[in-house]
């Protein structure tokens, strides 16, 4: 079943045979009407990253052993949707920085076992730093300063 807000998405699910509904997936009650309650898993796709919190937020409290899926942006938004209540994410630029060194291996002269086990090893270690720095994360304190950093820019 597919939640969205543009009606030409849905008809095109539809011909696929998926299930889609138009709302705004943001909105608890149209979460609720949609079938939150009985989900066995929840992907949060939305391209706003403030939207996307806020729907893992949403179903989170209304879910707390639901599994959400949520896409992100940055590592920020990462640790953002960890905290949230998110249990994947899935970070658009890393992914696919993951798949451009897969390949740049593999022209380099790796195989493609080999290219794919770094590739996995990499994503694996990520995985588990970006899990461990989530539980250390706090959106107060400025990046720079977490890293023991100061910069001479000042930001509005």
């Amino acid at each position: 079943m597919v939640l969205d807000q543009e009606i030409k998405k849905i008809d095109l699910l539809r011909k696929f045979g998926t299930k889609g509904f138009l709302g705004d997936p943001t909105r608890a009650q149209t979460l609720r009407a949609a079938g939150l309650l009985d989900a066995q898993v929840l992907v949060v796709a939305l391209d706003d990253p403030a939207a996307c919190l806020h729907l893992v937020k949403l179903a989170r409290q209304a879910r707390p052993s639901l599994h959400i899926i949520s896409r992100a942006y940055n590592r920020n938004q990462v640790c953002a949707l960890y905290k949230a209540g998110a249990g994947d994410i899935v970070r658009e630029t890393f992914e696919t920085s993951l798949r451009a060194g897969r390949y740049a291996l593999e022209t380099l002269g790796l195989t493609d076992y080999e290219a794919d086990e770094a590739a996995k090893t990499f994503y694996q270690h990520d995985r588990e730093a970006m899990q461990d720095l989530a539980k250390l994360w706090d959106p107060k304190i400025p990046i720079l300063k977490r890293c023991g950093l100061s910069c001479p820019i000042k930001r509005p």
